[in-house]
């Protein structure tokens, strides 16, 4: 009765873990389940990918046959991608990291105030118009 509670704890396992993974989610159809003397087989619709999982000492494992021990076509596309991006991000930081841009200078920041104090000073005066109109009773 044990092994039967085992195996089916492993089954729901199986099935909660392949239904939960984003490909699964995706392409509910995608995937094949097959029951086996020792685990279970899944096969991927879509790559032809098998993955076997069994239940060892209370876990579940599963691994990918592929003849060459490479990743999954899938998993390595994948892998591929976050590598460039990696690469892209670092090659970035170490630009950004060489091109620092300094300090304005003295001059250059007292324009800039000038040009901010300029833009909230005709600011002001277009707020005190607007009031003033309305005070008079003008319409806005």
């Amino acid at each position: 009765m044990q092994n039967l509670f085992v195996a089916g704890l492993g089954m729901g396992l199986v099935a909660a873990v392949m239904a939960s993974s984003p490909e699964a989610q995706a392409a509910p159809d995608r995937y094949v389940m097959d029951r086996t003397e020792d685990g279970w087989v899944r096969m991927d619709g879509q790559t032809g990918e098998i993955t076997v999982c069994r239940q060892q000492g209370g876990k579940l494992t599963c691994q990918t046959d592929l003849p060459d021990g490479r990743a999954a076509p899938a998993d390595q596309t994948r892998i591929d991608r976050l590598e460039e991006r990696v690469a892209k991000l670092e090659s970035r930081l170490q630009a950004g990291a060489a091109e620092k841009e300094p300090l304005p200078s003295e001059e250059e920041f007292d324009q800039a105030l000038g040009y901010m104090q300029r833009f909230f000073e005709a600011f002001r005066d277009m707020v005190r118009d607007l009031q003033a109109e309305e005070k008079a009773g003008g319409a806005l």
